[in-house]
């Protein structure tokens, strides 16, 4: 985790049931700051609420599909468009 803390980008990490686990202080900076414009997209979306939420709460985002996940053999980056 302190790695993962300390990269300079969002991290998540979640669990094989699709439970987010972990989520780095970037990445909720960044949730927080873009919440009105990713609710254009994903109008339930609440940055509060990601850690311990299922993936599914960012239906829509092709990548973090649980098939597309189950099928990755190697670490994978994405930047994502919202809003």
């Amino acid at each position: 985790r302190i790695a993962l803390d300390r990269i300079g980008a969002g991290a998540m990490v979640a669990g094989l049931d699709g439970t987010i686990n972990y989520v780095n202080d970037f990445a909720l900076e960044v949730f927080r700051r873009c919440a009105a414009d990713i609710r254009k997209a994903l109008p339930q979306f609440d940055p509060d609420r990601v850690l311990g939420s299922i993936l599914e709460l960012f239906s829509g985002v092709q990548l973090l599909d649980r098939q597309v996940l189950s099928g990755l053999r190697s670490t994978q980056r994405a930047d994502v468009a919202l809003g």
